[in-house]
């Protein structure tokens, strides 16, 4: 089975209608496009982090390489499908459990993924091999993501609000 990032919506158990503890799960092969290869590729998914109400940043790397080009990109979470899954189903209520579920339910063909829904990428200067930390700040006017290489060495900031055309104008890269 490929690799899935889960994405999970609570909802609010004061609401009459809802039971507590209902959750909306929207599950996304480890999937996508990137610059020089033909279709779509396996990728490990670095890191992640909610950048306002509509989009999510993550940076990843093809699967398939130990080193090499490391993407940011942003992702639409509103739009996808979301499933529902019973409170009964869900084993112990850790995220393992419900992660150990999703998988399951994912095998038996009860709910469906999809690849990941990128808006928009661009290749990282540095952070070719090894972990990164991102740090996100969606706030207007200040709309930047920060990654760090897992060395602690490397930091590249980049302007989120930039085009992905642009040269280094719209994108501003430090390192340490």
């Amino acid at each position: 089975m490929p690799l899935v990032v889960c994405l999970v919506r609570t909802h609010d158990k004061d609401l009459p209608s809802i039971p507590a503890q209902s959750l909306d799960v929207a599950a996304l092969k480890c999937c996508a496009t990137v610059e020089d290869e033909e279709g779509m590729v396996s990728v490990e998914v670095l890191d992640a982090e909610f950048f306002d109400e509509n989009i999510l940043v993550i940076v990843f790397r093809p699967s398939d390489r130990g080193r090499g080009p490391t993407y940011i990109a942003t992702i639409d979470y509103t739009n996808l499908v979301y499933e529902n899954i019973e409170p009964t189903l869900l084993p112990n209520g850790t995220r393992e459990g419900l992660m150990s579920t999703v998988l399951q339910l994912l095998k038996d063909g009860q709910i469906v993924s999809a690849h990941l829904p990128i808006l928009q990428s661009r290749a990282l200067v540095g952070c070719r091999e090894g972990n990164v930390t991102l740090a996100v700040n969606g706030r207007v006017g200040r709309r930047v993501a920060c990654v760090l290489d897992d060395a602690g060495l490397a930091l590249e900031i980049l302007d989120m609000e930039g085009d992905a055309d642009e040269d280094e104008e719209g994108m501003e890269i430090g390192e340490e």
